[in-house]
């Protein structure tokens, strides 16, 4: 339980600092960036809340058939997760880029706010079909105890790219929350890319537990 266990929890922890940090970057630009940044983060979460739970039952249902050796039908289901997950997530993100407003505004009447969230909530929506890929992958693969890589390459990735590409795109290069943004969006692709290929090359299948 320590093998697989510890690496899962360290990684969920790694990824929690990071998007705490970069939090903390944001809200060098200003209250209204931040503001906006919260009200984005939080309308996110009806998208990758539900995510995460399908993720668990992916990772779940790839363990089974792994321990019934049926990998061939461990590997459909994990394709399958990750369609649900794309559809789902992909639907909301297409709302999220036509009605930026109109969903800022169950959180604030400010008209400023509403104007500053416009840009990420476009951004969170692309930002959604890698986010998926990268959720429930990464849920198949913990589901095969492949949990090591997923650890490594979040750390590799939350603060070899992610903070120190927020940080240039925001401040050396000053394109402010556009780029902050942006640097989350870099991290999300890079994260559902490799878990893709990962998954795809098919060592879990042959993991010793």
């Amino acid at each position: 339980m320590a093998k697989v266990g510890f690496p899962i929890g360290l990684a969920d922890a790694v990824d929690v600092g990071a998007f705490a940090t970069f939090m903390g970057l944001i809200s060098r630009l200003g209250t209204a960036e931040l503001a906006a940044s919260q009200i984005v983060n939080q309308i996110s979460s009806v998208a990758f809340m539900p995510g995460f739970a399908l993720s668990a039952a992916t990772g779940s249902m790839v363990g089974r058939f792994l321990g019934a050796k049926e990998p061939q039908l461990a590997e459909e289901v994990g394709y399958q997760g990750v369609r649900l997950g794309l559809s789902f997530m992909g639907l909301l993100g297409v709302v999220f880029w036509c009605v930026p407003r109109q969903l800022t505004g169950f959180f604030t009447a400010d008209p400023l706010l509403q104007e500053v969230a416009i840009l990420p909530m476009r951004l969170i929506a692309i930002y959604q079909i890698f986010d998926a890929m990268n959720i429930v992958f990464r849920g198949a693969l913990n589901g095969a105890g492949d949990t090591r890589f997923g650890m490594i390459f979040t750390v590799i990735g939350a603060w070899g790219i992610f903070i120190p590409t927020v940080y240039l795109l925001t401040f050396s290069w000053g394109l402010g929350l556009a780029g902050a943004w942006g640097g989350a969006l870099t991290y999300i692709f890079c994260l559902g890319v490799t878990f893709l290929i990962r998954f795809r090359n098919g060592r879990w299948k042959e993991l010793a537990l």
